[in-house]
């Protein structure tokens, strides 16, 4: 299996063995994301931080994209050309909360900017569906569970649908296969989510979209249309838009993901993919396993 470390730890590292002189009369850097990295890469941005404080001059351009960088860490369907939307979702809302703090933390707000890749139809696809969960939020945020008027009772919810809409226990070394799993409504969306999808379409703030941002959602639209709901309604236009929907990858698929990274995808009982029958599977592989 190969293992990426991201360009933007590279860069600390490298800035970290240059001498303090030099990194003064740096006036910019370009960093390609063009892998996905390990060890919780949405984060490697804060080690940024300390350089662009030290030199006020210093201007960042960081490139991401769907499919490189933010692809999420599981692929539960790797004999399909697609995947679950709510995989992308929390890859990304993990990765816009962490942009959101950024500016938060100190740096003038010029030094640092990412620039998000959305050309070509899968992204552009992809992007929509984006939109729609933050509309979805947005609303719920205005609604009177969101202001916290009527309070939320999920075993009620759980007792009336006969659902457990939480997710289920698991080992420590599975917790991955269901990270997607948190987001079981609008409202587990991180606060950021919706108002940070905003300022990329309009274009402002430090992520910029490279392609076709489109329309903001229609805000009043999506609040007065739901006005009247439940909190079981929230629930069940989360669990038919989003939990339930699939995402159309580039050519090759979940496949050539894991062959990029020299990675075999196994079965539950430790088969590989490729040799069972499409026909015959009945759930999700237990694990990725690396080349022997």
């Amino acid at each position: 299996m190969d293992h990426y470390y991201s360009a933007t730890a590279v860069t600390i590292d490298f800035l970290a063995r240059l001498p303090q002189a030099r990194r003064m009369r740096m006036r910019k850097l370009v960093l390609v994301e063009d892998r996905k990295g390990v060890a919780y890469p949405e984060c490697h941005a804060r080690g940024l931080i300390p350089y662009m404080v030290e030199n006020k001059a210093l201007r960042v351009d960081i490139h991401v994209g769907f499919w490189t960088s933010l692809v999420p860490s599981v692929w539960p369907l790797p004999n399909l050309g697609c995947n679950g939307l709510n995989g992308f979702l929390v890859q990304f809302a993990d990765w816009i909360d962490e942009t959101a703090h950024l500016t938060s933390s100190g740096i003038p707000s010029t030094s640092l900017r990412f620039l998000l890749d959305g050309q070509g139809t899968e992204s552009s696809e992809l992007w929509h569906k984006i939109k729609y969960a933050a509309g979805l939020q947005e609303a719920m945020a205005c609604s009177r569970y969101g202001s916290g008027a009527v309070p939320v009772n999920l075993s009620e919810l759980d007792i009336d649908m006969g659902l457990d809409i939480q997710p289920p226990p698991l080992p420590a070394d599975k917790e991955a296969l269901i990270r997607d799993q948190r987001l079981q409504l609008p409202s587990d969306l991180p606060p950021s989510f919706y108002p940070t999808v905003r300022q990329i379409i309009k274009g402002t703030g430090n992520i910029h979209f490279i392609g076709d941002p489109g329309d903001v959602w229609d805000r009043e639209q999506l609040i007065a249309a739901r006005q009247d709901w439940t909190f079981h309604d929230y629930w069940f236009e989360w669990k038919r838009t989003i939990n339930t929907k699939l995402v159309t990858l580039p050519a090759g698929g979940v496949s050539a993901y894991l062959k990029l990274y020299r990675l075999e995808a196994r079965d539950a009982s430790g088969r590989l993919w490729d040799d069972v029958e499409c026909g015959r599977i009945t759930g999700w592989p237990d694990y990725l396993a690396p080349d022997p």
